[in-house]
């Protein structure tokens, strides 16, 4: 068994640290002259509220102070109070401020309808019709834009390709009876 050097109390050979003081046991040795000497920290204050190797500090010097005859004018008092912020419009029924279920136009999804109809079955008076309706049903704030912009586009489509099939009938009506005189 051997001594803590600080608080003198036994120790096995397998300890660092001592169980009662926390100081160092035996550190590795250092030979001073071929003689072995164990290294040991500082020895403790007898009185542990005041540590002997710290040394006090002195506070930091303080900035000269500025003149206050050159500081800016004090801020004015708050102003009045705001008035309230102004609220959105009440939401009508489903969010989103859609209309309530039930009350929308179906004029967009029937220019739809005639618009598809209208293309392949090459009818002109079709393809009119849904653009009357996509026009009609745009101008409506209660119909579903999007079909009747669909409507609409495909009117005109439905139209130009019926009016280029028609003349193309008649011009092919026309060489034919030309050829047929001969």
């Amino acid at each position: 068994m051997r001594h803590c050097p600080h608080c003198n109390s036994e120790y096995t050979d397998d300890h660092s640290f001592c169980q009662q003081c926390g100081g160092l046991l035996n550190a590795p040795a250092v030979t001073e002259g071929g003689q072995e000497t164990a290294m040991s920290p500082p020895p403790l204050p007898e009185n542990p509220e005041e540590p002997t190797h710290l040394t006090p500090m002195e506070p930091p010097p303080m900035p000269p102070m500025l003149d206050t005859s050159l500081a800016p004018p004090p801020l004015p008092p708050a102003s009045p109070a705001l008035p309230p912020p102004i609220q959105p419009p009440p939401m009508l029924q489903g969010g989103y401020n859609t209309p309530p279920v039930g009350t929308e136009s179906q004029i967009g999804l029937w220019a739809l309808i005639v618009g598809i109809v209208s293309i392949p079955t090459c009818c002109l008076p079709a393809g009119i019709v849904a653009i009357v309706l996509g026009k009609k049903a745009k101008a409506d704030p209660l119909a579903n834009q999007g079909l009747a912009s669909a409507g609409f586009v495909l009117g005109i489509v439905s139209t130009i390709l019926s009016a280029l099939y028609y003349i193309f009938l008649g011009v092919m009506i026309v060489v034919g009876i030309m050829s047929g005189k001969h």
